[in-house]
Parts: structure tokens; sequence; C-alpha cells
């Protein structure tokens, strides 16, 4: 499923787009627990921006002159983040929320309500999320230090050309000097705006973040969109093996049932 919503991200619009096509899988497997299964995915996705803001927030703080605008994308995005997380788990909140609610959308059957029992259920399962979060550091950090490596090699083979003139070389030079602290200030908040559902893929909207962006660091404009593109590239091609799962995918979906489960969400037996 992680792979085929890969593959999906290349014809929806948003680096995460495909999450919506895996938010289908999954409830299409999961028939009685439609709701349930869908909160899984939006939780995964929530967890992995959230990661991927918190690594940027921990390494600007040792360079804030020259990160200040992302420290302060970064700060409000994590800061809306809190807010929403405990919007989403507190009783308090929410019994306060409803009391205030028109009485149409308090029915206990709606989709909200289905929704929002779903969510209630990580509240006992803060370890796990922390567990998960613990994953996105170490996934995030891995997509991390390999831009950096397509970075090494975009300068490598600029370098040792050798065309291009003095500036040119410089040009490489810089992007070759540049230290893995800046590709873990930059690259969170840049694959954060490649969220933003505009293009398939966030093509156009990514090559413009990596522009603009390390753009402020001394990386000259179309070395850091070739840089965008090369990372893009390999996504693309990984992303192929979701399409393979796909073809080869012959399992039937289970029958749905005429009403969906209106339990507290755990499986049923």
């Amino acid at each position: 499923l992680g792979f085929v919503g890969l593959f999906f991200n290349n014809v929806v619009p948003g680096l995460t787009g495909g999450d919506l096509v895996k938010a289908f899988y999954v409830a299409r497997e999961n028939p009685s627990q439609r709701a349930d299964a869908v909160v899984t995915v939006i939780v995964d996705r929530v967890i992995g921006i959230v990661a991927l803001a918190l690594i940027a927030a921990v390494v600007v703080l040792f360079n804030l002159e020259e990160y200040g605008q992302i420290a302060a994308l970064t700060y409000g995005f994590l800061a809306v983040a809190a807010f929403a997380g405990y919007a989403a788990l507190s009783r308090s909140f929410k019994d306060n929320a409803k009391r205030v609610l028109p009485a149409r959308m308090k029915g206990e059957e709606g989709v909200l309500s289905r929704i929002d029992r779903a969510v209630s259920l990580y509240r006992s399962r803060l370890p796990l999320i922390g567990a998960t979060i613990g994953i996105s550091f170490l996934v995030h950090g891995c997509i991390i230090i390999g831009i950096s490596l397509f970075g090494a090699g975009i300068a490598e083979g600029g370098i040792a050309a050798g065309s291009g003139g003095v500036n040119r070389i410089a040009a490489f030079q810089a992007l070759a000097d540049l230290p893995l602290m800046a590709y873990a200030s930059l690259v969170p908040i840049i694959m954060m705006i490649s969220a933003v559902p505009i293009a398939p893929a966030g093509w156009g909207v990514g090559e413009a973040a990596f522009r603009y962006f390390f753009s402020g660091v001394g990386i000259q404009g179309n070395l850091a969109m070739a840089l965008s593109i090369t990372f893009r590239v390999s996504t693309l091609l990984l992303s192929f093996i979701g399409g393979a799962f796909l073809v080869l995918d012959r399992r039937t979906p289970p029958t749905s049932p005429d009403v969906e489960d209106a339990g507290d969400g755990e499986p049923s037996s």
C-alpha cells in the first residue's frame, strides 16, 4: 500500500497526493471500519510532516540568523500542529466544542463522529505514536542524507568536467562545500511546501522551492533545480515498484457490509 501510494503521487497533485489512493485501498480492505482505516493514513501523513518540521526546528536553532525565515515557518507550523493534536485528543476540548455545534452535527452515527472515534483511539496509544515519530526521523534523515549525496555527486561531476570557466567551477565548489546541516535545515521545509496539492508529485513547486531556499545559502538556481530533479527522478523510478504491485494484485476486496461498524473502532472478532 505504501508503494502504491508512492506510485500514484505521480498523477495526484502534491508530493503526498497518493495518500488519497492509499486511503481508498485501506478502506476497501477494511469495509467494516472504513473511518478507522482512513484515519490511519491521515495520522501516518501528519506524523511524517511533523517529524520533518521537528528536524528543521532543531537544526535551525544552530543558525537562526541565516535560517530565520525557515524558523518562523517551521515553528508556526508546529504550533498549529500542536493545537490540532490537542483538539483531536482532548476530551474536555471536544466536549466544549460539541456544546456550540449545531444539532445536526452531533449525530452519533455521522461520518464526523466515526472519524472522531477513530482518532480518539490514539489517546491510549501515545507510546506507539512516539515510536512512529522516531521511525519517521530515521526515514527522513535517510532522505536528507540521500539528497546531500546527490548534491555531492553533481558537484564532483561539475568540478571534474572543468568546463564553464572559473565562476562555474566556483558554483560547483559551493555545492560541494555545503554542509549536511544546511540540507537538514532546507530539505524539510521544501518537502512540506512540495506537499501542497498544486501539481502531480509536487513537480514545479519543489523545483521553485529548491531554487529559492538553496539560493539563500549560496547555491546557483540551476544547480539547485538539478538537485531537485535528480531527487525526483530517483523517487519516480522507485515508485514504479508500486505500479508493479498494482498490476499484479489479484486479491478480491472483502464484501462491504450494509452498515459500517458503529463500535469503538476495535477490530471485531
